[in-house]
């Protein structure tokens, strides 16, 4: 199952929660990428746009970060690592190290090691017309995930029915992309990207933290994971109790002296 996207950066600034939603309901949006860059205003978006992402019911499910080949490549990493997602690298920028391509792919490899120290390691964002000429097509990274950016249409707006359903790939020791980045522009957002991503059948979970178990709180959600996979989300404060359907069957939320679990039916 292919499912639309779109992902975001510090240029775009604050993005009301009623933006995201026209994104959601009129364009199918499912899910949002967002960037953990400082603008050169010195703010940083990052969590007022997934914050109003999750509002609007588009889930985020990783962020991004440019590797810039300088001195603070690796603190910027440890940075986005501090927002609570796994963090895709951005290979991009430039002809990489000044050093050429195999100084590129150690860095790349720094960064790397960096976010998985954090445990928020999600892979490699980049395109066939950077990473053979930046890092010698190198294929260290060919078993991690990628972020594969190629727009079919150039700079124009894809129609709105245009869903790329083939994410394959010939570089790097790809074969496939698990994220495709199809435009530069987007529907009544054109300083949005648009993207698509392949679940597998019956899969509904875009999330990809590690290992996670319990209560988290997401936004203004309040979500369940059982290793790893969100199971149950309840929108709003904690409250006494409150059911929510989740697959068919009825879950109930308790607050239990000020902790959180749930149950499978009422007052237990």
């Amino acid at each position: 199952m292919i499912v639309r996207g779109i992902d975001t950066d510090n240029y775009d600034g604050d993005i009301s929660v009623a933006r995201f939603q026209n994104l959601h309901d009129n364009y199918g949006v499912r899910f949002n990428i967002v960037g953990c860059q400082v603008g050169s205003d010195g703010k940083n978006y990052t969590d007022s746009q997934k914050r109003n992402s999750l509002e609007a019911g588009i889930d985020v499910p990783f962020h991004y970060e440019f590797l810039y080949w300088n001195d603070n490549d690796l603190v910027r990493m440890k940075r986005a690592a501090s927002f609570g997602l796994p963090v895709a690298i951005d290979c991009e920028y430039g002809n990489g190290m000044p050093g050429g391509p195999q100084a590129t792919v150690e860095r790349i490899q720094q960064a790397k090691d960096a976010l998985l120290a954090e445990g928020l390691y999600w892979g490699i964002y980049t395109g066939q017309w950077w990473w053979p000429g930046a890092t010698g097509n190198s294929s260290q990274f060919a078993t991690d995930r990628l972020w594969h950016a190629a727009y079919p249409y150039g700079n124009k707006l894809p129609p709105v029915e245009f869903l790329p359903d083939d994410l394959s790939v010939n570089y790097g020791g790809w074969t496939k992309a698990d994220v495709h980045q199809y435009a530069d522009t987007c529907y009544d957002e054109k300083g949005f990207d648009m993207n698509v991503m392949e679940l597998a059948e019956g899969d509904t979970t875009l999330d990809f933290r590690p290992g996670l178990d319990g209560l988290i709180r997401q936004g203004p959600y309040l979500i369940l994971y059982n290793e790893g996979v969100p199971i149950f989300r309840y929108g709003g404060s904690l409250p006494g109790q409150a059911a929510k359907n989740y697959g068919g069957s009825w879950r109930w939320l308790i607050n239990d002296g000020g902790a959180a679990r749930f149950s499978d039916k009422e007052g237990d």
